[in-house]
Protein backbone atom coordinates (compact mmCIF):
# COMPACT_ATOMS: atom_id res chain seq x y z
CA UNK A 1 0.00 0.00 0.00
CA UNK A 2 1.39 3.47 -0.87
CA UNK A 3 1.25 6.22 2.15
CA UNK A 4 -1.29 8.37 0.73
CA UNK A 5 1.57 11.48 1.55
CA UNK A 6 3.67 9.71 -0.90
CA UNK A 7 1.33 9.69 -3.02
CA UNK A 8 0.46 13.28 -2.79
CA UNK A 9 4.43 13.79 -3.03
CA UNK A 10 4.62 11.39 -6.42
CA UNK A 11 1.73 13.55 -7.95
CA UNK A 12 3.10 17.19 -6.96
CA UNK A 13 6.74 15.94 -8.55
CA UNK A 14 5.04 14.71 -11.47
CA UNK A 15 2.82 18.07 -12.35
CA UNK A 16 6.24 19.94 -12.04
CA UNK A 17 8.10 17.00 -14.51
CA UNK A 18 5.19 17.43 -16.81
CA UNK A 19 4.61 21.03 -17.07
CA UNK A 20 8.79 20.83 -17.39
CA UNK A 21 8.84 18.42 -20.29
CA UNK A 22 5.36 20.07 -21.93
CA UNK A 23 7.48 23.36 -22.16
CA UNK A 24 10.24 21.96 -23.07
CA UNK A 25 10.31 22.16 -26.98
CA UNK A 26 9.67 26.25 -26.33
CA UNK A 27 12.46 26.93 -24.14
CA UNK A 28 15.19 29.03 -24.84
CA UNK A 29 18.31 27.36 -24.27
CA UNK A 30 19.27 28.86 -20.50
CA UNK A 31 15.63 28.02 -19.30
CA UNK A 32 16.09 24.61 -21.19
CA UNK A 33 19.04 24.33 -19.32
CA UNK A 34 17.19 25.13 -15.79
CA UNK A 35 14.67 22.69 -16.67
CA UNK A 36 17.09 20.01 -16.92
CA UNK A 37 18.43 20.83 -13.80
CA UNK A 38 15.15 20.72 -11.88
CA UNK A 39 13.93 17.63 -12.99
CA UNK A 40 17.12 15.77 -12.53
CA UNK A 41 17.34 17.50 -9.20
CA UNK A 42 13.95 17.80 -7.76
CA UNK A 43 14.28 17.69 -4.47
CA UNK A 44 17.43 20.17 -4.49
CA UNK A 45 15.83 22.62 -6.50
CA UNK A 46 12.55 22.91 -3.95
CA UNK A 47 14.91 23.39 -1.38
CA UNK A 48 16.86 25.98 -2.86
CA UNK A 49 16.37 30.19 -3.21
CA UNK A 50 16.08 31.73 -6.46
CA UNK A 51 19.90 32.92 -6.19
CA UNK A 52 20.90 29.56 -5.68
CA UNK A 53 19.46 27.95 -8.83
CA UNK A 54 20.09 30.58 -10.97
CA UNK A 55 23.46 30.80 -10.00
CA UNK A 56 24.13 26.71 -9.93
CA UNK A 57 22.39 26.84 -13.87
CA UNK A 58 24.47 30.24 -14.85
CA UNK A 59 21.26 32.47 -15.11
CA UNK A 60 20.35 35.41 -13.53
CA UNK A 61 17.60 35.63 -10.56
CA UNK A 62 15.55 37.79 -12.98
CA UNK A 63 16.08 34.52 -16.01
CA UNK A 64 14.57 31.90 -12.94
CA UNK A 65 11.60 33.58 -12.21
CA UNK A 66 10.84 34.16 -16.14
CA UNK A 67 11.40 30.38 -16.00
CA UNK A 68 8.53 29.47 -13.59
CA UNK A 69 6.31 32.01 -15.21
CA UNK A 70 7.03 30.18 -18.41
CA UNK A 71 6.28 27.14 -16.54
CA UNK A 72 2.32 29.01 -15.61
CA UNK A 73 3.62 29.77 -12.07
CA UNK A 74 2.71 33.80 -10.87
CA UNK A 75 6.72 33.73 -9.96
CA UNK A 76 9.43 32.44 -8.40
CA UNK A 77 7.91 31.84 -4.80
CA UNK A 78 4.81 30.28 -6.38
CA UNK A 79 7.24 27.96 -8.43
CA UNK A 80 9.32 26.59 -5.37
CA UNK A 81 5.95 26.28 -3.25
CA UNK A 82 5.21 23.56 -5.65
CA UNK A 83 7.69 21.75 -5.67
CA UNK A 84 7.69 21.98 -1.81
CA UNK A 85 4.22 20.21 -1.61
CA UNK A 86 6.13 17.10 -3.60
CA UNK A 87 8.38 16.87 -0.46
CA UNK A 88 5.81 17.90 2.35
CA UNK A 89 6.26 14.83 4.07
CA UNK A 90 10.07 14.56 3.62
CA UNK A 91 10.38 18.21 4.78
CA UNK A 92 8.36 18.04 7.89
CA UNK A 93 10.81 16.07 10.21
CA UNK A 94 13.51 19.11 9.56
CA UNK A 95 11.01 21.84 10.22
CA UNK A 96 9.81 20.06 13.75
CA UNK A 97 13.55 19.50 14.45
CA UNK A 98 14.19 23.05 13.96
CA UNK A 99 11.42 24.33 15.88
CA UNK A 100 12.09 22.01 18.68
CA UNK A 101 15.83 23.71 18.60
CA UNK A 102 14.41 27.39 18.44
CA UNK A 103 12.24 26.63 21.19
CA UNK A 104 15.33 24.83 23.43
CA UNK A 105 16.83 27.82 22.53
CA UNK A 106 13.94 30.09 23.85
CA UNK A 107 13.41 27.73 27.15
CA UNK A 108 17.49 28.29 28.12
CA UNK A 109 17.15 32.44 27.41
CA UNK A 110 14.52 32.08 30.04
CA UNK A 111 16.01 30.20 32.45
CA UNK A 112 19.66 32.01 32.30
CA UNK A 113 17.22 35.64 32.59
CA UNK A 114 15.57 34.00 35.56
CA UNK A 115 18.36 32.71 37.35
CA UNK A 116 20.29 36.56 37.11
Amino acid sequence: MVHPSSAASNLAEQAIAARIAAAMPTLTPIHRRMGEYVQANLFRAATMRIDELASVVGASVATANRFARVLGFDGYPQFRDALVRGFEATLAPVGRLRNAQESLAAEDDLIGASLE
